[in-house]
């Protein structure tokens, strides 16, 4: 049943970047700069979220997995310092959706230790993941 909750959490969790989406081709209510910015703060909160349930330290927690779980973290720190010097949309949501696929490939190989479940991994993380990038992406064919 608990999965069942994080599949929600996890597919409600797309409806802001794709109203954001929508507004951007159809709506136009809010400023384009605002909305791309949103996509992108809105993914690295995502991001940083999943990394974060990855940490586990603990007296027998292992060093890869806490560093594993606080990287992206860091990585977020350097993609908010890439938007505020003005690096292009196109770049910074690029290297996200790289970051992003990275971090799904890592959860992939958790997944064949044993740590996670297979309806995690199958129905939760490969589909949001890329929903998100593609989700992300798709502004890069208005820039």
């Amino acid at each position: 049943m608990n999965l069942i909750i994080q599949a929600i959490i996890a597919y409600l969790g797309l409806i802001p970047p794709l109203y954001a989406l929508t507004d951007l081709y159809f709506l136009g209510d809010i400023k384009p700069d605002l909305v791309l910015d949103f996509i992108i703060y809105y993914t690295l909160i995502i991001f940083t979220f999943v990394g974060a349930v990855n940490w586990k330290i603990s007296k027998d927690g292992s060093i890869a997995m806490t560093l594993y779980g606080a990287l992206p973290s860091l990585f977020s720190f350097l993609i908010i310092l890439a938007l505020l010097t003005d690096i292009s949309y196109y770049l910074v949501s690029n290297f996200l959706i790289i970051c992003l696929i990275i971090q799904l490939l890592f959860d992939y190989l958790i997944f064949l230790k044993g740590s996670r479940p297979a309806f995690y991994v199958n129905y939760i993380r490969i589909p949001v993941t890329f929903s998100l990038s593609l989700i992300i992406h798709l502004p890069n064919y208005l820039i």
